[in-house]
């Protein structure tokens, strides 16, 4: 365990030292070169729009709330304090992808193309594709432990990848983001996500905290 703790936190460490790298080139360019062209591509696919508004609203605004509270109660039910302190924090994880927002402040797509609406936030890192990245890799964490049969775990981890993918082309393809806004969102999400398991971790193997949960 403690050899996946110390890669999970590779992980958060890499992804967000690329975001930071990132970040100060988004603070100054709109857009970097051949993200349009990528945009206007994923515009092309007509039959994404019911997936892409699907993600936009649904999954954004209850599904993957509603799945926290669960990954929070069932750690609670196994007296698991720190896991479900991970999934907990899941909710108020938008406070980081605001501070980011606010600090590069670009601005959202504008140009000849399909824009759905116009967020009064700014675009980096995509709001959505963080919650969609942070919450797939603590499922697919949580799933890990479990003795769950091989082709039920690699449905999760499919399940998670696809929700990855999917609400990070969605915001491209609604026109509200860039590639690079969704990119970073990602690797941002992730980051945090992977951070708040490694802690999670390191709390879970303390003595103390174990006498507490068998004591409850």
């Amino acid at each position: 365990m403690e050899k996946s703790r110390r890669n999970l936190l590779l992980l958060a460490v890499a992804a967000a030292c690329f975001t930071a790298a990132v970040a100060p080139a988004a603070a100054h360019h709109d857009r970097f070169p051949g993200e349009l062209a990528v945009l206007e591509f994923v515009q092309s696919i007509g039959w994404f729009g019911p997936i892409a508004h699907f993600f936009d609203v649904p999954v954004q605004t209850w599904i993957i709330r509603i799945l926290t509270g669960a990954g929070v109660a069932w750690s609670l039910w196994r007296r698991d304090l720190p896991h479900a302190g991970a999934f907990a924090l899941l909710w108020p994880g938008y406070l980081l992808n605001s501070l980011v927002k606010t600090l590069v402040d670009r601005p959202r797509p504008e140009g000849d193309f399909d824009i759905a609406h116009v967020p009064s936030t700014a675009a980096f890192p995509s709001g959505h594709a963080f919650d969609a990245a942070a919450f797939s890799l603590i499922v697919a964490l949580a799933a890990s432990r479990e003795a769950l049969p091989p082709g039920a775990r690699r449905a999760i981890y499919a399940a998670g990848m696809a929700t990855v993918i999917l609400a990070a082309v969605s915001r491209v393809w609604l026109g509200l983001h860039w590639p690079s806004d969704v990119v970073a969102g990602s690797l941002l999400g992730a980051a945090y996500g992977a951070l708040l398991w490694t802690i999670a971790g390191s709390l879970a193997g303390l003595p103390q905290l174990a006498r507490l949960q068998r004591a409850g």
